[in-house]
């Protein structure tokens, strides 16, 4: 075999091995893009639990696929996904104060809890404190977790940190205005003293606090 013939069996294989590489790349590509949008679609159908049927969404594609059903306006679609996501917070909503009255109410029977405000705010001490809560009406140097009641947080503040009590939801101020000195405590909010419906997770969630007082450190 001439060197020549080498080099063009040589070229050809090589030509070969990268058209094979890049069919494998593709169809590796197209598994990795289905898989993840398979994945995204459940993650949206998840969000629409409650007004939507999985196996018709599975039939409507197989419909849209083979050319039998006609793609309508996306704007019609997002009307109506609009219109389905309202009803799931509507019904969320309702759901969850109903939850919250029902939990706050049996506060009331607990006598670790020490009720400000019947029904809406409770607070239990974890550690007690030390002398008379700081003068301030204002101002409080604390350390918290804010969370629900499934424990999931939604903000914590790592260290202590001053807080102007005029800028927080009033379930917070509410419950930390007689905290002593290096007193630790669990305040039980109900939704109409924390978010309400503005909730940035679900509407009329409890928000539930562990707060740990500095206020022998807070000057003015």
């Amino acid at each position: 075999m001439k060197k020549r013939d080498l080099i063009f069996i040589s070229i050809f294989l090589t030509q070969s091995l990268l058209a094979q590489e890049k069919t494998s790349a593709d169809v590796d590509l197209k598994v990795n893009t289905s898989r993840a949008l398979a994945q995204v679609l459940w993650e949206t159908m998840d969000n629409y639990v409650d007004t939507c049927d999985p196996q018709l969404v599975i039939e409507e594609l197989s419909s849209i696929q083979k050319g039998h059903t006609k793609l309508q306006e996306s704007v019609k679609n997002y009307e109506l996904l609009a219109r389905a996501h309202q009803e799931i917070i509507l019904k969320q909503s309702t759901s969850n104060l109903k939850k919250a009255n029902e939990y706050l109410e049996s506060l009331s029977d607990k006598p670790e809890y020490v009720s400000l405000i019947d029904g809406k705010l409770y607070y239990k001490i974890l550690e007690p404190g030390v002398g008379s809560p700081h003068s301030s009406n204002t101002s409080r140097l604390l350390r918290f977790i804010e969370k629900t009641p499934t424990g999931e947080i939604l903000k914590s503040s790592k260290g202590p940190i001053s807080i102007n009590l005029t800028q927080t939801v009033k379930g917070f101020s509410l419950g930390v205005k007689s905290m002593k000195p290096k007193e630790k405590r669990e305040i039980i909010v109900h939704p109409e003293l924390a978010y309400g419906e503005l909730s940035r997770n679900e509407p009329n969630l409890i928000i539930i606090y562990e707060v740990e007082c500095f206020d022998e450190y807070l000057t003015e």
